[in-house]
């Protein structure tokens, strides 16, 4: 058996490196996978959305939320795993509503939330806190983002997002 200390590490790895597997169904013959084919045996989805001013300051629970995950189809529930927002200040904060949330209901019955996110006054990366007073999943149902209670002021704000979900489907 090789010792993994002895590889030497250069840079980080990408869904297109090997890794060594053992077959259990062939005496524990060793094979090369892709980082990605087993990415894919985890079975869980990722996207990244991005969204600007524009978008954040017209983008509520009652108006216009984003989807970041679209309705999986019948008999299929979308069960989201981590979501993390990378938000980029610019030149002012927004005021009013600034709480941004993730609900799959189309109400304001949220998922998870981040308090206060589009008041802050540098940039930041946050994990989304799940809201676990709230986990009830909708079947067939798209997953969003939207500001909580009606849509921010941006003033003279440039801030922008990118929402990075990271989900399974499961077939019903």
């Amino acid at each position: 058996m090789p010792k993994i200390s002895a590889y030497p590490t250069k840079g980080t790895p990408t869904t297109s490196d090997f890794a060594i597997i053992a077959d259990v169904a062939d005496s524990d013959a060793t094979k090369k996978a892709t980082l990605g084919t087993i990415a894919d045996l985890a079975d869980f989805n990722f996207t990244k959305t991005s969204i600007t001013t524009a978008q954040l300051s017209t983008m509520n629970t009652a108006g216009t939320p984003i989807t970041l995950v679209a309705a999986p189809g019948a008999g299929k529930l979308v069960i989201p795993i981590k979501i993390i927002v990378n938000l980029t200040y610019g030149t002012a904060q927004m005021t009013g509503n600034t709480n941004l949330v993730i609900y799959q209901d189309q109400t304001a019955t949220h998922l998870y939330e981040w308090d206060g996110a589009l008041g802050v006054t540098s940039s930041q990366t946050q994990e989304m806190v799940i809201n676990a007073s709230n986990m009830k999943r909708y079947a067939n149902t798209s997953t969003v983002i939207a500001v909580e209670s009606g849509a921010p002021t941006p003033g003279t704000s440039t801030t922008s997002i990118d929402v990075y979900t990271y989900y399974k489907t499961l077939t019903l």
